[in-house]
């Protein structure tokens, strides 16, 4: 009898403990992959940046969250999206969110099925709303600048053939995201000015060089404050009379990184090239509002001249 109460016990015991074995992962991570709570009408005062867009007249985007206005290459961003079902679906659709820059340049990006891929939109009710938490990951090597969140959806296992808003696009822009240096930069131009233009921005100093006919100028900024204007660089080479014989104007790094994406404090260098003629007599560098055409004053006037040895031809 005893032999048979140990027997059973032992069982019963190594059946326990298979049956934890089994029932331990499930614990831990079926709440991860629970399907989200949907949302009521009152829920959708929480939408930080609402906007609005339809997909194949299924699915709407309401709105989105992010956490932060600036991330760094190797981390990791964190983006809310507020959907809605119009219509049912037959069809499991991915999501897809990437960070694209210029020239149409990834940073990053996932696709993802919602909810961590516990809730298909094969399962989703017109009228559901929900709030669906993605992470995107940023190359190590990613370029700072600005970039752009991309969103739309395509049918899983078919990324060639995307869902389209009624405007007939594949995807919608919802919001701008700033890639910041790894490390904060300082730099030592050669040509030390210190010239403020405005409180807002100065020019620390710049770097000039001629080499086959062509002015090499590299500017040294430093933003003042953080701004919300997108400035435009002007660099005017100019005749004896004052008349402009050759200029570039174009926001910081050809566009890739503008002044309202600056922090406080933060150093940016910023390229460029201007044909050399034998008219031009002064250079000058400064910054406007391209919406205004006002100029940023700095001292007494409104640029600053560069000096620079003229090539005779």
């Amino acid at each position: 009898m005893a032999h048979w109460l140990i027997g059973s016990l032992s069982y019963w015991l190594i059946g326990s403990f298979f049956l934890l074995a089994l029932y331990v992962p499930f614990a831990y991570t079926l709440p991860a992959y629970a399907r989200p709570a949907l949302l009521s009408p009152n829920d959708l005062s929480r939408i930080t940046h609402p906007f609005t867009a339809t997909f194949d007249d299924s699915i709407e985007l309401l709105g989105y969250d992010l956490d932060t206005r600036a991330v760094k290459p190797g981390e990791t961003l964190r983006v809310a999206l507020y959907w809605r079902a119009l219509a049912p679906m037959h069809e499991s659709y991915r999501v897809f969110v990437h960070v694209v820059g210029a020239e149409n340049r990834r940073a990053g990006g996932v696709d993802v099925i919602p909810a961590r891929g516990a809730f298909h939109t094969v399962y989703w009710k017109p009228g559901d709303m929900l709030r669906d938490i993605v992470q995107i990951p940023i190359a190590p090597d990613a370029s700072p600048g600005k970039y752009t969140l991309q969103v739309g959806w395509y049918p899983l296992g078919k990324v060639n053939q995307p869902l389209t808003t009624q405007e007939g696009d594949t995807r919608v822009t919802i919001g701008a995201i700033k890639i910041a240096p790894r490390a904060a930069r300082v730099y030592e131009p050669r040509v030390r000015v210190n010239a403020n233009f405005a409180e807002q921005i100065e020019l620390i100093g710049y770097d000039a060089h001629v080499a086959d006919d062509t002015l090499e100028l590299v500017l040294y900024w430093r933003a003042l404050r953080a701004l919300s204007t997108d400035y435009t660089v002007f660099i005017h080479a100019l005749d004896a009379q004052g008349n402009i014989v050759a200029q570039v104007d174009r926001q910081p790094q050809s566009g890739n990184y503008p002044t309202s994406i600056w922090d406080t404090g933060e150093q940016v260098r910023d390229e460029y090239r201007l044909p050399v003629t034998t008219s031009m007599r002064r250079v000058i560098v400064g910054l406007y509002d391209a919406t205004t055409g006002q100029r940023l004053s700095v001292a007494t006037s409104d640029s600053i001249e560069v000096n620079f040895t003229r090539v005779s031809k």
